[in-house]
């Protein structure tokens, strides 16, 4: 469990929503995991420095969320971005930037 925990930072919050907030150990490009579950829904995830990826997601979403969360403490200039279009829906909270989205094949970048 240090795995899913440690470094990918999986936590439900509630019983409907996903908590991601990888901390990738540094001589790492990336690390995957694959069949995860969450509220019956399967999904592979994969996590880089500033970013997270998740792919094939199969079975019933009745309103699943994730919530991705990066550091950005002393970092500037920054932009968000969800499956490669910026966006502003996200929050910044004690140096982290919070982004909620329903669950899903999605990728969450901060560039």
């Amino acid at each position: 469990s240090a795995v899913p925990y440690g470094f990918f930072g999986i936590d439900a919050l509630d019983g409907n929503t996903l908590q991601i907030a990888p901390a990738l150990p540094g001589d790492l490009d990336y690390f995957t995991l694959e069949n995860l579950t969450f509220n019956n829904v399967k999904y592979d995830l994969t996590i880089f420095e500033d970013c997270l990826q998740i792919t094939s997601v199969r079975g019933a979403v009745n309103g699943q969320k994730i919530q991705a969360v990066f550091d950005v403490s002393g970092k500037t200039g920054y932009k968000v971005y969800v499956n490669g279009f910026a966006t502003t829906d996200y929050e910044v909270v004690n140096g982290q930037i919070i982004v909620e989205l329903a669950f899903g094949n999605a990728i969450v970048e901060i560039r």
